[in-house]
């Protein structure tokens, strides 16, 4: 019994360690956007179609400036 337990284990850490599977979340991408009050907004660019669209956003709804992308 105690060696079916302890092959277990084993065989749980080795595939532990053989695959490299990142658990966290992608971070999404934002587009940085400038105000004329010195505060900047990050735009999410997944909740519109584009990127194109994003700036879209920045440039006609809050009247900003689009500076950039990051994640």
């Amino acid at each position: 019994m105690l060696r079916r337990l302890l092959r277990s284990v084993l065989v749980a850490l080795a595939l532990a360690v053989t695959f490299h599977v990142s658990l966290a979340a992608k971070r999404p991408a934002f587009l940085r956007c400038a105000l004329d009050d010195q505060t900047e907004l990050l735009i999410v660019i997944e909740n519109f179609d584009s990127v194109h669209e994003a700036v879209h956003q920045c440039l006609d709804f809050w009247h900003g400036h689009p500076s950039g992308e990051e994640r």
